[in-house]
C-alpha cells in the first residue's frame, strides 16, 4: 500500500481528474474499504444516508 500511495502522490493532477488516475490500487485496499463500509452500514442500522455521511467524511 505504501508503494501505491507514493505512486499516486507522483501522478499528474490533470490525469487524475480526467482519467481517474493511471495507478491501479492493490486489491487489499479495496477489500479493506469494502469491509469498513459494511461494518459501518451494520452499525448505522442499514441506513444508507448515514453510511454515506460517514464514509464520504473518512474517504476525503
Amino acid at each position: 500500500i505504501r508503494e501505491f500511495v507514493e505512486a499516486v502522490e507522483k501522478e499528474n493532477d490533470f490525469a487524475v481528474v480526467v482519467y481517474g488516475g493511471s495507478v491501479k490500487a492493490p486489491k487489499i485496499l479495496a477489500d479493506v474499504m469494502e469491509s469498513v463500509a459494511a461494518a459501518v452500514y451494520v452499525d448505522v442500522d442499514f441506513d444508507l444516508k448515514k453510511l454515506w455521511v460517514h464514509h464520504d467524511e473518512k474517504i476525503q
